[in-house]
């Protein structure tokens, strides 16, 4: 997996480091550019889309999912939000196995993070639901969708 090189601590003129306190102002800020670019591209995403480029909507997300981890950890929401867009792409493009492996990482880690009934876990399960009904695997559905299976 990629990784950020590690940060260069703020220096002063004279090549004093600075104190503590700004160099984790610093990693805010590196954050914060991260956030905001993931939602910019996440915008340019949809508007591909939208637009039928859905392959480099797809790179797209792919691309933004590798650096908002990076970037704000794998477990961030955010993080999870833009994989969750990932997976909306790739059904989209009839992937669905690709599709089906981001969606079940996504909901393990909004169920850890998030807990089980927050509604971003609750839409992610409902998506995953969604897919293996599509691809036919019913019994799988039901047990994440936590129902009875048919027939009992």
């Amino acid at each position: 997996m990629d990784r950020l090189p590690p940060p260069l601590p703020l220096q002063r003129k004279h090549g004093r480091p600075l104190p503590r306190r700004h160099n984790r102002a610093a990693r805010h800020v590196r954050r914060l550019i991260a956030y905001t670019t993931t939602k910019d591209m996440t915008n340019l995403g949809g508007c591909l889309s939208a637009l039928g480029a859905h392959e480099e909507a797809r790179r797209q997300c792919e691309d933004i999912v590798r650096r908002s981890r990076l970037a704000l950890g794998p477990d961030d929401p955010r993080t999870l939000r833009a994989a969750s867009n990932l997976a909306v792409f790739l059904r989209r493009l009839d992937d669905h196995q690709a599709a089906l492996a981001v969606w079940e990482d996504t909901l393990l880690r909004y169920r850890r993070v998030l807990g089980e009934d927050h509604p971003d876990t609750l839409h992610a399960k409902r998506d995953l639901v969604a897919l293996l009904r599509a691809m036919g695997e019913h019994d799988r559905a039901h047990a994440v969708a936590g129902e009875p299976p048919a027939g009992s």
